[in-house]
């Protein structure tokens, strides 16, 4: 087994373990400012839910990339374009994260 499948595989848990965690914070911050407004707090834990479940959608198309890696002729074209769409889709989720982030800002207030 080559490096680069480890590290990338290696990649892929830690991004599986930033999922579980974005769920249990998700769930603490609703618990957490539900007595401060039960609506903006449903909505902003429902943004968080809806971002893991984007994030974990997206994890999972970084698995196609990890066969192209056991190849003896690596296809570099195919893996930039998958690590691409995976950035593209990134970056819509964290849209949402952000929307998330001004809801639990406001709750502060």
């Amino acid at each position: 087994m080559n490096h680069s499948k480890i590290l990338f595989e290696l990649f892929i848990i830690c991004f599986v373990i930033s999922l579980v965690l974005d769920v249990v914070v998700s769930l603490a911050l609703y618990g957490f400012f539900k007595k401060a407004n039960f609506h903006i707090s449903k909505l902003t834990a429902g943004l968080r839910l809806l971002y893991s479940v984007l994030f974990g959608i997206i994890i999972i198309s970084l698995l196609e990339v990890s066969p192209l890696l056991d190849q003896s002729k690596l296809n570099e074209n195919l893996i930039m374009s998958c690590l691409q769409e995976f950035l593209d889709w990134l970056s819509c989720a964290l849209l949402i994260t952000g929307f998330h982030l001004l809801g639990v800002g406001y709750l502060m207030l």
